[in-house]
């Protein structure tokens, strides 16, 4: 059986690698990038149930924060701490009135955000990804290409 090498943040696998060598480099890559430390360990087996733990429990730890998805005029996902927070931040963002709001939970956020594509069409990284959702501070996570 081939060993696999997991490039870690906050317990979390984002990427798995076979070589250690590039799963390094790539760990400094990332924090160069990004400022935030990156680890490589070998992955076991057992051990992917811990990951998913890990997820769970700091989903939990985002400090309060819910999420709201908005879909008129324009579709946004926003990060606040309740409804007329994340209104405030719908109007920075689009300059616009919202029609309507809806409330939803972290797991479909945190998927609808990982599926996102960046302003150049590409997938986000997912390191990328989860370092921006757990980040304790107010956010539109997700807008529409409309408005770019």
């Amino acid at each position: 059986m081939t060993k696999e090498y997991g490039l870690i943040v906050d317990g979390v696998v984002v990427k798995k690698y076979s070589d250690p060598i590039e799963a390094q480099r790539d760990a400094i890559f990332a924090f160069e990038e990004s400022g935030i430390h990156h680890e490589v360990k070998e992955i076991h087996s057992f051990s992917q149930g811990k990951q998913i733990d890990q997820v769970v429990n700091q989903v939990k730890k985002l400090g309060g924060f819910k999420f709201y998805e908005f879909d008129d005029p324009y579709y946004s996902l926003v990060k606040a701490k309740d409804e007329k927070d994340a209104i405030e931040e719908y109007e920075l963002a689009t300059a616009d009135n919202p029609e309507g709001v809806r409330e939803i939970d972290a797991f479909t956020a945190l998927l609808l955000f990982s599926r996102s594509v960046s302003e150049d069409g590409k997938q986000v990284p997912v390191n990328k990804i989860l370092n921006e959702f757990f980040k304790n501070e107010r956010a539109t996570m997700i807008f529409d290409r409309h408005l770019l």
